[in-house]
């Protein structure tokens, strides 16, 4: 046997057939290269190279897939060495992973030629190497990348700009400078060379391109073999592009298969384009399978692209029938199904290597397929019936769908979503408007432009309380409640008439997209403590179709167009802004360009207004949406003539962000992948902060998951329910099951429940935050002109807010509506954001405190009232009163010796009475609120600064007794001398 190595190539595409080229020309002694013609895909047998292995010791098997002959070299004491960068994984031989960062080629050209590299950046053989690896490594972007950075440091240049398709003149994906255009159309035929060349080996085999004469860089696009592979690229891009421009109107629908053989549909995930997002869903026939990925991008290049962006691109192949005269139905086609394909940036790859696993394949039913994963910067991923198994079309279907789920989110269609925005408003009262008097109008009005929203319209009125149903779930019928009785009550204006037409819009001027929505209802909801609320709501339903089998892929490929999760998100979050200080900074103006949002009748703009640029000044708020629909809706009930002095007295609170509760439901099943489930989490994140879509968390990861956690209801996620709630915001997401009816998360919770008792919930919990935030605000405007340092009184209003609180709390404020479990788990978690609970807790002390305030500076006026009596008046009143007792020309000792015994006990009598009767009038008057110890702090205020008092306040600071004795002795002794007074002046003429 020979001391040399065997090189075993299977010629199959560009790349080995550079290989086996590189070899023979860097064939050493005592070494040889066995070259085996096969076509791609196809598979190497240990029969086929049995005859070359005898004299070699040392084996090298270049992207040859075969367990079985490695097994057998190594059984014949053979030294086997691989040289291969894909991933494989089959029935026989189950995963077999030989990723490698380098590509075939370039392992094979580092062996023989250690010094080449990067450094030698004209060595034409590596730059050569580097185009070829290129291509196999990441397709067409990473072969486009790399002959434009050739170019680019060849010529010393800048990279290159392209031109925007907007704006190209026919030029669209050229580069700006004209100048460049002729470099530009060379490299362009580089990169189609060597795409075609790859593509007419895979397909016809290497002898198609004059055999072994074929050299690196020896042949050009004038070659017959290239021109007719590069023609049948460009009609396979045609077809590519129908079958997308057919998906994307939005009626379409796959009613004609005898006009097409490929079906497809972009998945879009909003108005602009998203790589990371976006996703091209394809099935075609299988003998095209090597071109349609090329084809989808000579596609896109038509459209405005230079072959630099990745796409994610999810294709299914079909064989077939020989003969046949029109194209099979697509639910033949997708019966019949025997190869995926998968492809797209390298971020998405470790999602797919899961899948080689031998664990993971069985739970999908794919252990008896065949699949492989190649690539780097970008990637490649295969699943083949090579059998010819019974269920492999089936299994590839349920896997087609397995991979939609957990890739598509941003991209997702939506079976349905609908939003309530909720704006609680403040009903400043005055003599003309106040809300009562708007309660008794509505009362009236009941029957003529509105209805009235009861807990039984709105869901299941058992799900409340039954002690609550009438506060909280209560509207007026003719002849219900009374208007005066604290409840929520909601009045839905009739959408009729004039108002049928109503939409809201968005009006993307940069991207020449406008999302209109039509307004499916106006709301006006009258709460308690001049706290009112405007909601309406829009949304979207996807049409009915007819697919079977519950399958996301005939979904998505039957539907037509319809509304993405990202567009979705991104419409909330700029719809809900109608007027506040929020401003964009410069590059987020630059970059999406300003935005508008109207509201529409018909063909009408009744009301808009301008974000995200410098227009957006104050001449355009007094015509701004909210301000528009309040008069709409106080005008159906109080009419026209009185709406707008209703809409100036409401005002906002807290901020002017609207208060949203969004419930969607999307195609397909909830992802399982874990990095398809922190995309979800994400997503979930931003509908819980009512933030447009990106990419990732808006805030640092870490904190935006924390919160997540605490504000997410996970006792339904793994049926594909997901609750999240903020202080703002209430959201539900869902998954149809590739159903657009009869599912459990569109029938019931969408429809219903997020319809009905969940968003009363959500309602209910903005209202409470609104009430006491109004509280809040008449606490300032009641205490702002008050002046307690001179001696103005608490003023009476303020008296009242304590009593109308705790009337509140008794009758509207409830931690628990429902005995569900559910209701009282999501209502908890909706409540506890707002955190109406500290706001109320604070509003009660600061009224508590301020009355105690007031009480304490009561009681010391008059302390210092009596104080001042008793120093002052006792004094002299003793003396007045000793005069005219005992003085010797007292008026009243002279009338008192003229009297007898009986006159004088009668005399005694009456001043007894009166004594006691002053005495008690003066103790209400003087002292109403007086509490045992109050005087006892005043002697030992007093103490501190007189000497001579503070035996008096030891003595009398332990025993409050002994204080409220002395004060009723004080008191008493008062009278009682007063009294004397009186009687004396008084008796000649009650007793002459």
């Amino acid at each position: 046997m020979a001391d040399g190595t065997l090189y075993l190539v299977q010629r199959n595409d560009l790349e080995t057939a550079e290989i086996a080229a590189f070899l023979v020309r860097n064939k050493k002694r005592a070494e040889r290269v066995c070259i085996v013609d096969r076509s791609w895909g196809d598979t190497i047998h240990y029969s086929d190279i049995a005859r070359y292995l005898k004299d070699f010791d040392r084996v090298s098997m270049v992207e040859i897939n075969n367990p079985d002959i490695e097994r057998r070299l190594v059984e014949a004491g053979k030294t086997v060495t691989l040289i291969d960068h894909k991933d494989y994984a089959s029935p026989m031989g189950g995963h077999v992973s030989r990723g490698h960062g380098l590509s075939a080629f370039q392992q094979v050209y580092r062996h023989f030629c250690p010094a080449a590299g990067p450094q030698d950046q004209l060595d034409e053989d590596w730059l050569w190497a580097e185009r070829v690896s290129a291509r196999e490594m990441g397709g067409m972007p990473a072969l486009a990348r790399c002959c434009f950075e050739h170019q680019w440091k060849r010529r010393g240049r800048a990279p290159l700009k392209f031109k925007d398709s907007a704006a190209s003149n026919g030029r669209c994906g050229w580069p700006d400078d004209p100048g460049q255009w002729p470099q530009f159309e060379k490299t362009l035929a580089e990169i189609r060379h060597i795409r075609a060349a790859d593509l007419v080996i895979a397909e016809e085999g290497y002898a198609a391109l004059h055999g072994d004469a074929f050299a690196a860089g020896s042949q050009t696009v004038s070659d017959a073999k290239l021109q007719a592979m590069q023609s049948r690229l460009e009609q396979l891009a045609q077809e590519v592009g129908q079958a997308i421009e057919n998906a994307g109107s939005p009626d379409a629908a796959y009613t004609d298969p005898s006009t097409t053989r490929i079906v497809g549909r972009y998945l879009r995930s909003g108005p602009l384009p998203n790589k990371a997002e976006d996703l091209l869903l394809l099935v075609a026939p299988l003998r095209e399978r090597r071109l349609l990925v090329d084809a989808v991008y000579e596609y896109y290049f038509s459209q405005g692209e230079a072959y630099l962006q990745d796409h994610r691109i999810l294709a299914l192949y079909y064989p077939e029938t020989a003969g046949a005269d029109v194209s099979p139905s697509l639910e033949t086609m997708l019966a019949s199904i025997c190869r995926l394909e998968f492809c797209g940036p390298a971020a998405d790859r470790p999602v797919l290597e899961q899948v080689l696993e031998p664990d993971v394949r069985a739970e999908h039913g794919l252990d008896q397929l065949q699949a492989y994963l190649v690539g780097e910067t970008g990637f490649y991923f295969g699943l083949e019936d090579v059998h010819g198994i019974s269920n492999a079309p089936a299994a590839i279907l349920n896997f087609c769908d397995f991979l939609l789920n957990n890739f598509l989110l941003g991209a997702r269609p939506v079976v349905a979503w609908r939003t309530h925005f909720m704006q609680p408003l403040w009903l400043v009262p005055d003599a003309d408007f106040s809300l009562d008097r708007l309660r008794k109008a509505a009362h009236a009005a009941i029957t003529e432009n509105t209805q009235g929203v009861k807990v039984q319209d709105i869901g299941d009125a058992s799900y409340f309380m039954r002690h609550l149903r009438q506060q909280l779930g209560a509207s007026w019928r003719e002849g219900g409640s009374d208007p005066q009785s604290p409840s929520l009550v909601s009045l839905e204006i009739t959408l009729s008439g004039n108002l049928a037409d109503l939409a809201y819009v968005l009006d993307w001027p940069k991207g020449h997209v406008r999302q209109v929505q039509k307004v499916e209802h106006v709301r006006l909801h009258l709460f308690y403590n001049d706290t009112i609320c405007l909601e309406w709501g829009v949304g979207y339903k996807a049409p009915e179709v007819s697919a079977g089998a519950g399958s996301l892929c005939m979904c998505l490929l039957s539907g037509g167009a319809s509304q993405s999760l990202a567009s979705m998100i991104d419409y909330n979050a700029k719809a809900r802004y109608l007027y506040s200080e929020f401003e964009y900074s410069e590059d987020e103006v630059q970059d999406k360009g300003h935005y508008r949002l109207e509201l529409h009748q018909g063909d009408k703009e009744l009301a808009g207004f301008l974000f995200g640029c410098e227009s957006a000044t104050s001449d355009e708020r007094p015509r701004h949406v909210l301000r528009k629909l309040v008069e709409l809706a106080l005008g159906s009930i109080v009419g026209e003539a009185e709406a707008g002095g209703y809409a100036n007295r409401v005002q906002y609170l807290g901020d002017a962000r609207a208060r949203v509760a969004t419930s969607v439901v999307l195609e397909g099943e909830r992802p399982t992948l874990p990095g398809a489930t922190a995309r979800l989490d994400a997503v979930l994140d931003r509908l819980r902060e009512v933030d447009g879509f990106g990419g990732g968390f808006n805030y640092d990861e870490d904190f935006a998951r924390a919160l997540l956690e605490q504000n997410r209801y996970r006792r339904h996620e793994q049926f594909g329910s997901y609750f999240v709630a903020s202080d703002h915001a209430f959201a539900y997401l869902g998954f149809a099951g590739g159903r657009r009816t009869k599912s459990y998360a569109y029938d019931v919770i969408h429809l219903r429940q997020m319809n009905g008792v969940y968003l009363r919930m959500a309602l209910l919990a903005q209202l409470y935050t609104a009430v006491l935030q109004v509280y809040s605000c008449k606490i300032s405007d009641i205490l702002k002109p008050w002046q307690p340092d001179k001696g103005e009184p608490l003023p009476q209003r303020y008296h009242a807010l304590l009593p109308e609180l705790l009337k509140f709390v008794n009758m509207l404020w409830f931690n628990q509506v429902s005995s569900q479990v559910q209701g009282i788990e999501l209502f908890d978690l909706i409540r506890k954001p707002t955190q109406a609970r500290n706001e109320y807790e604070m509003i009660r002390d600061e009224i508590e405190r301020t009355q105690e305030y007031w009480d304490r500076e009561s009681e010391r006026r008059a302390e210092n009232r009596i104080r001042a009596l008793a120093f002052v008046g006792i004094p002299l009143t003793l003396f007045g009163g000793a005069l005219g007792l005992y003085g010797k020309g007292g008026a009243l000792g002279y009338h008192l010796a003229e009297l007898g015994l009986d006159n004088g006990i009668r005399f005694t009598a009456f001043a007894t009475v009166l004594t006691v009767f002053l005495t008690g009038l003066l103790w209400l008057v003087l002292l109403p609120h007086r509490r045992p110890g109050t005087l006892s702090g005043m002697v030992a205020r007093m103490a501190r600064n007189r000497s001579w008092l503070r035996r008096l306040a030891a003595f009398a600071a332990p025993r409050p007794g002994r204080i409220q004795a002395f004060s009723w002795a004080s008191m008493l002794v008062l009278v009682l001398v007063a009294v004397t007074l009186v009687s004396g002046l008084l008796w000649p003429f009650l007793f002459p």
